[in-house]
């Protein structure tokens, strides 16, 4: 429908249809299976198998810029590919076949939900970019698009740290296990932070490096954009710790549902005023808004709700690591002219520097010890 509805993307028609062949396969691959059962070493060792062959293939394969339909080719090769093989591995857990005696009522109302608010989420996640193209010009789409990317993994990443743990929130809260419940979380959320804060740091120092490295020095411009999309990881990490292992588990999705639906909306309401003015500084600024919100609503929501969980005293430690950060950082870009070099040697003292840190300023996460 978007592609007869808007010219601009009528030119697209075959890159658009190429990929969404993806969305077939999400749908078969059935990825929550191995999340229930806590298979996250087949999860781990699957995505690395096909992005070290997508890796290859694009080297061997992609050469220039008029090879983007080979390089959609491989992106849905990765995407597809992954999820038809999980589709076989699955079967070990479940038998796969339809099934017509549903109790619908049972299940509709809350896979709608959960439904709607990962629409929502993919809404203001993405509108930035495709408004983007609508607005501006296909060198600012492309611009952008690099540090949206960076973005995007980085959060990915990190969010692995949340995402790992929700089955197992989710049975201590089925089993009245409260204080386990309690125990877990409040580790996840204070190891959260102490890779979270670095990291945000780190991307916001080393921003011109990072895309100038990735993309050449015509994007050096873009990198006031990954600073405020590294802002956006930390409120967005934020938020989906609280939604996703507190509000969630608690059956409070229709709460997250409504928070997530004004966050979207906010977001392609201010990408329409920004976008023409700041371009792809303003769907920067869009997302860090709309992350900031989602953020400071699941806080909230979770007092109002007066749900407890456990806080462990990580903020001294985070802090004091942090300004070792910064000033490794500062130091480092001020005396090495190279930027891959400066990269290179900033993110291994300063991971080290912060490690030290940690342990000497005794972050109780670091030095937790089972029993």
């Amino acid at each position: 429908v978007s592609v007869l509805l808007f010219p601009k993307l009528q030119g697209y028609s075959s890159l658009i249809f190429l990929q969404s062949i993806t969305i077939f396969c999400i749908t078969i691959g059935m990825d929550w299976i191995n999340t229930v059962e806590e298979d996250y070493l087949y999860l781990t060792l699957r995505y690395i198998i096909f992005q070290v062959i997508s890796l290859l293939l694009m080297f061997l394969l992609v050469r220039d810029k008029d090879d983007y339909f080979k390089y959609a080719c491989i992106y849905t090769f990765a995407s597809g590919g992954a999820n038809i093989l999980n589709w076989l591995y699955v079967r070990k857990y479940v038998d796969i076949k339809l099934r017509f005696n549903v109790d619908w009522k049972k299940h509709i109302t809350p896979v709608l939900v959960l439904f709607g608010n990962a629409l929502a989420i993919t809404i203001y996640v993405n509108s930035d970019i495709t408004m983007l193209g609508l607005f501006q010009s296909d060198r600012a789409v492309g611009i952008y698009g690099l540090t949206s990317k960076i973005y995007i993994i980085i959060k990915q990443v990190l969010n692995a740290v949340v995402v790992v743990t929700i089955p197992r929130l989710v049975f201590y809260l089925g089993s009245q296990r409260m204080e386990e419940f309690r125990q877990l979380s409040g580790r996840i959320f204070s190891a959260m932070l102490t890779l979270v804060v670095p990291s945000v740091i780190g991307l916001c120092f080393c921003s011109t490096e990072i895309v100038t490295i990735l993309g050449g020095e015509q994007y050096a411009e873009v990198s006031i954009a990954l600073i405020i999309l590294s802002l956006s990881v930390l409120f967005s990490l934020i938020a989906s710790f609280f939604t996703n292992c507190i509000l969630i588990p608690y059956k409070f999705e229709k709460n997250v549902l409504y928070g997530t639906m004004f966050a979207a909306v906010l977001n392609v309401s201010l990408n329409i005023f920004l976008i023409p003015i700041w371009s792809y500084v303003g769907a920067a600024v869009t997302t860090l808004i709309a992350e900031l919100f989602m953020a400071f609503y699941s806080y909230q929501l979770i007092k109002k709700k007066k749900i407890m969980f456990c806080y462990y005293k990580v903020h001294i430690p985070v802090m004091g690591g942090g300004i070792c950060v910064i000033a490794i950082c500062f130091m480092l870009k001020k005396y090495i002219d190279n930027k891959f070099l400066a990269l290179a040697v900033s993110v291994l003292v300063s991971s080290f520097v912060y490690s030290i840190a940690q342990i000497k300023l005794k972050n109780e996460i670091i030095l937790w010890k089972r029993g």
